[in-house]
């Protein structure tokens, strides 16, 4: 159990970050939020079988341009920082090259195992992709956690799918629209 001490120290490291975050893009007016790539991985929703009831993880991976990727693991897998540098990321590098070749990428992710092992962070080193830190225990300061996402999942909520790639293409529309959707 945490006490108030640790709990009011995380507080300020989040509004620390925060603040050094603004501070570096002008409040969000600075043309560099373009650069930043936000990804995380979910669960979007449950999958409706006969008996059973499964979940298929989705990463996904957004801009302030919109959403640029989605990486379904396979069913019942954990990220591990094997499956983060050698099959979801080349892909998410990929897209960004695509959209533009000469782009200056700058990666947010939060602090799960996988998105800072030894082998992620030289993954990203080699591709010359600028990493933006994140405080410890804030997974709600993460675009996908607070706010891509919950209205996704509110979009799926009651509705009844088949089977994985049922859900992924479900997610995958919602995705699809314009990123302004996102904000309502």
């Amino acid at each position: 159990m945490q006490n108030l001490k640790d709990i009011s120290q995380q507080k300020t490291a989040r509004v620390n970050w925060c603040q050094k975050t603004l501070d570096r893009f002008n409040s969000g007016n600075s043309k560099n939020v373009y650069s930043i790539v936000s990804g995380d991985e979910s669960w979007p929703t449950k999958v409706i079988r006969s008996r059973s009831v499964s979940k298929k993880m989705v990463a996904t991976f957004v801009s302030k341009a919109g959403h640029i990727a989605k990486i379904p693991l396979n069913e019942q897998s954990t990220v591990t920082a094997d499956w983060y540098t050698t099959i979801c990321l080349p892909k998410v590098i990929t897209e960004l090259l695509k959209i533009n070749p000469e782009r200056r990428i700058i990666f947010h992710q939060d602090n799960a195992s996988s998105h800072t092992a030894q082998k992620t962070r030289q993954y990203l080193t080699e591709e010359n992709l600028e990493l933006l830190d994140h405080p410890p225990y804030s997974p709600y300061l993460s675009p996908n956690d607070f706010l891509t996402f919950p209205k996704i999942k509110n979009r799926l909520r009651g509705q009844r799918f088949q089977s994985p790639e049922a859900i992924t293409a479900g997610g995958h529309n919602n995705l699809k629209r314009p990123s302004a959707h996102l904000r309502r």
